[in-house]
């Protein structure tokens, strides 16, 4: 579970802070789930509520250690959020999702060193990102 600690509005995003009850980590996450969608977005959150997250980590995997890249323990593989395939890793207690490469280059590993860039709003509750749906 998540609590909402602050939205960022900006003309057609928004960014949402994001409070781990179980961890603590505050994570701050990309939503543009109302520019693709009127009907499955997460216009509903409000500040200070609590609900069950989905975060996918946006970037790239690397085959190396690196000091940019965060080390990632293999949960699950093959979670389907909507229509998409997903590999579930967890970063300390936190749990994270990483699009499932093709070929799946991680194949075998029980970690994933993982270069993010940004962290995306996947699913909220049961509303999921109308992207992950096609």
């Amino acid at each position: 579970m998540h609590r909402v600690l602050e939205f960022d509005e900006a003309e057609m995003t928004r960014s949402v802070v994001l409070k781990n009850l179980l961890s603590g980590t505050v994570d701050r996450c990309f939503d543009d789930s109302e520019l693709v969608s009127d009907d499955s977005n997460f216009s509903f959150m409000r500040l200070n509520g609590e609900y069950d997250c989905k975060i996918e980590l946006f970037g790239e995997i690397t085959t190396e250690e690196d000091e940019k890249a965060i080390c990632c323990k293999v949960m699950e593989r093959d979670v389907l959020i909507g229509k998409r395939s997903f590999i579930k890793v967890r970063i300390g207690q936190d749990e994270y999702y990483i699009r499932k490469p093709e070929p799946d280059v991680t194949e075998g590993s029980d970690t994933i060193w993982f270069w993010c860039t940004r962290k995306d709003l996947r699913q909220v509750n049961h509303v999921i990102h109308a992207d992950l749906q096609m």
